[in-house]
């Protein structure tokens, strides 16, 4: 009997909190009109699609000091560490799923390349 489910509950938080501790994402982030946004919040955390499905991911600034950046959240971009499993349209935040496997799906304000904010993306199928 296979339990991949369980497997699934487990490694999805641990590949999430790795993706969110690597990056560095839990510290704040200064935006040119010196807001400062302590993380991004991507929903729905850590989705699963079969193969050929897609989903729109949204951001949503959470921590904000003082005021809004001037980049709204939406406004972020997006991008997939393997896009041989799920591809990510940069503006869109729209998911689609290619091949089984899991990819980091992470957003990042334009022309930024500090990550704010992430989420695992499974795919399952064959």
């Amino acid at each position: 009997m296979l339990h991949t489910p369980r497997v699934h509950a487990v490694a999805l938080p641990l590949l999430a909190a790795g993706l969110l501790g690597l990056c560095g994402c839990n510290s704040p982030t200064l935006f040119p009109d010196r807001c400062t946004v302590a993380v991004v919040t991507v929903s729905p955390p850590a989705p699963s699609l079969a193969v050929g499905d897609s989903l729109t991911l949204t951001a949503a600034y959470t921590g904000a000091v003082a005021c809004q950046p001037d980049v709204p959240a939406s406004g972020l971009h997006w991008s997939s560490s393997d896009t041989a499993v799920a591809t990510v349209d940069s503006l869109r935040g729209v998911v689609r799923a290619r091949q089984a496997g899991t990819a980091g799906i992470t957003v990042h304000a334009p022309g930024e390349e500090r990550v704010l904010g992430g989420t695992p993306v499974s795919v399952i199928g064959p």
